[in-house]
């Protein structure tokens, strides 16, 4: 009888053991009901469809993005353009400047020129008159 109890016994325990293992492994349970249930569907549902526009704004976000650099860098080259021709605009602006300056220079040494000329053939015109004026003068009284 001994025997048959242990093998009870043993029978016993064996059944217990996987019981055990899988009452350890297996999770919680958690019960639902259906009013729950689909509310947590519709929920998941919105939120795919949001995930849904999400992605697609990011997409128009990224195209609007890479437009946005394709023109700054074209207006970056545009205003090196510029720079360029500001630079070679300020350099002959310099450059007539100069030439205006030297033309101003000319102008009033030609003037001074000019004058001292017209002072000449005022003197040499005056002498004229006052010779003929003598030379007249010496004939009336003859």
């Amino acid at each position: 009888m001994r025997k048959s109890m242990y093998w009870w016994l043993l029978f016993l325990v064996l059944l217990s053991v996987p019981q055990l293992s899988f009452a350890a492994e297996t999770e919680p349970m958690y019960s639902m009901t259906e009013a729950e249930l689909t509310t947590l569907e519709n929920n998941l549902n919105e939120l795919a469809t949001i995930n849904e526009e999400q992605k697609k704004n990011l997409m128009q976000l990224q195209t609007q993005l890479q437009i946005s650099e394709e023109k700054l860098q074209a207006s970056e080259k545009k205003s090196m353009k510029l720079e360029l021709q500001l630079m070679s605009l300020k350099q002959t602006m310099t450059e007539q400047d100069s030439l205006l300056a030297n033309a101003q220079k000319s102008l009033n040494e030609c003037l001074d020129e000019e004058k001292a000329k017209q002072a000449s053939i005022k003197r040499e015109r005056n002498w004229a008159y006052g010779i003929i004026g003598i030379l007249l003068y010496a004939y009336i009284q003859k």
